[in-house]
């Protein structure tokens, strides 16, 4: 797709004027999308902005709710928000620019780039960062390790001692865990091998060319970004509320503000080849796989799934409250956006929904079993999911799922060892008992599945 007609597809995208081909009724989906929407509020979410598109035509683009404190400027498809760990999407894509104009190469050794990162002897490739499959430690671990620092600006040496007496949570190749440093660090090495600091490579080499005008680096170059609010419960001071972005160093990795419209332009711009050759393309949605032959069913930055019969490549993440759901289905040619600012905003379960009203899906249906204490006890413990340490509770005869930095959440019995976690609905999980009590479990979301082991 050429830049220009690019350019052009986003002017129709922020018109949104759609044309009807009378395939769908649009107007009652624009009013299934405004109950989802309205819903979310009633959830306790204060802004929100969701727009979905069919290639090149635009169903909805609307916004929900306040998009400041004072609650005088109403949220809309304009609305800018921070995108967080959606931004490893552009750092994917500049490094597969780099390898096509052959200035890098996917194998490459991180120490041919960074030599000075203490991985000792592993052998680290670019294609290990970009897959997740490194096991160089997240920000989760060095923050633990080194508490008050790792938010604070600072040289590159600096940052790279922190890692210095930071275990590896798996070697090179043999696991995988989306918790780690490995987009900060290719980052740096967009910034090295292009000449030039990563924000402007990013802003000169794939938001200019695309036209994507809405979208900057936070915490602002010009549009103000819609802010949250702690706890998502009661809007008081503007002042009150913060943004805080990753500093450490400045990698700007997680740091993008966008909006609904130019995401939906971005996706497009991924999956017409507009900004890299077919062989960068393909690298790009992928599945990694592991040195035992599994299949991580996650490329560069973008996981693997399915909803129902429909392929599905999507992104779900966020930052300091913010919440954002990316998701394409390639057999449809749909583009579905969900922004929030909120932490517990369920932009995944709400983008599955809008996908099911508009492909024509079923309700995906969810029980809530009882189950006897005894069963309940058998899955009590902790368990590690890839970096991360997951404690499943039995409260009150109910099944808690608790994880570092969200809020706890019941699991939902669909038969006696598959749960749903109530706050995420289009998920499973499944656990696997041996003996007396269960010794793991998979968590399994958009056609991905990650393992976890109990702590002994």
């Amino acid at each position: 797709m050429s830049t220009m007609l690019l350019a052009l597809c986003l002017v129709c995208f922020q018109d949104a004027k759609a044309a009807s081909d009378g395939t769908i009724d649009e107007r009652g989906f624009a009013a299934q999308v405004d109950a989802i929407g309205k819903r979310a509020l009633e959830d306790g979410v204060p802004a929100l902005s969701i727009a979905v598109a069919r290639g090149g035509e635009l169903f909805v683009a609307r916004g929900f709710g306040w998009s400041d404190a004072a609650s005088t400027t109403p949220a809309s498809e304009k609305t800018s928000f921070a995108i967080g760990s959606l931004t490893r999407q552009f750092t994917a894509v500049a490094v597969l620019r780099l390898a096509d104009e052959k200035k890098l190469a996917l194998d490459d050794e991180l120490s041919k780039h960074l030599p000075a990162f203490p991985g000792g002897k592993r052998k680290i490739t670019l294609r290990n960062l970009l897959s997740n499959t490194s096991g160089i430690p997240g920000y989760r671990a060095l923050r633990e390790k080194h508490p008050g620092l790792i938010d604070e600006p600072m040289s590159e040496d600096r940052f790279f001692a922190l890692f210095s007496d930071v275990p590896f949570a798996f070697e090179p190749g043999t696991g995988f865990g989306l918790d780690s440093a490995d987009y900060v660090l290719l980052s740096m090495i967009v910034g090295k091998v292009s000449g030039q600091p990563f924000e402007d490579y990013v802003r000169e080499q794939l938001l200019k060319p695309l036209g994507l005008s809405s979208t900057h680096f936070c915490p602002s170059e010009g549009a103000p970004v819609a802010y949250f609010a702690p706890e998502c419960d009661a809007i008081t001071d503007v002042n009150d509320l913060e943004i805080p972005l990753a500093a450490a160093p400045k990698s700007a990795t997680q740091s993008l503000c966008s909006n609904v419209i130019d995401l939906l332009a971005w996706n497009r711009a991924l999956f017409e080849r507009a900004l890299l050759s077919e062989v960068a393309a393909v690298e790009l949605d992928k599945p990694g796989v592991l040195s035992d032959g599994r299949s991580t069913n996650y490329g560069f930055s973008m996981a693997i799934g399915t909803l129902d019969k429909y392929a599905v490549r999507s992104h779900t993440g966020g930052i300091g409250g913010f919440r954002v759901r990316l998701a394409y289905y390639p057999q449809a040619d749909v583009s579905i956006v969900v922004l929030a600012n909120c932490v517990t905003a369920q932009v995944e379960e709400l983008e599955r929904e809008i996908a099911r009203r508009l492909l024509g899906l079923s309700p995906m249906e969810v029980v809530d079993l009882e189950l006897p204490g005894s069963e309940m006890l058998r899955y009590a413990g902790i368990y590690q999911l890839g970096t991360t340490m997951i404690e499943i509770r039995e409260r009150e005869g109910k099944l808690w799922y608790e994880a570092p930095g969200e809020a706890p959440t019941r699991l939902l019995a669909q038969t006696t060892a598959l749960f749903v976690r109530d706050n995420d609905r289009t998920g499973r999980v499944r656990f696997h008992v041996h003996g007396e009590r269960a010794e793991s479990f998979e968590l399994m979301r958009g056609g991905f599945t990650t393992s976890a082991r109990r702590i002994p």
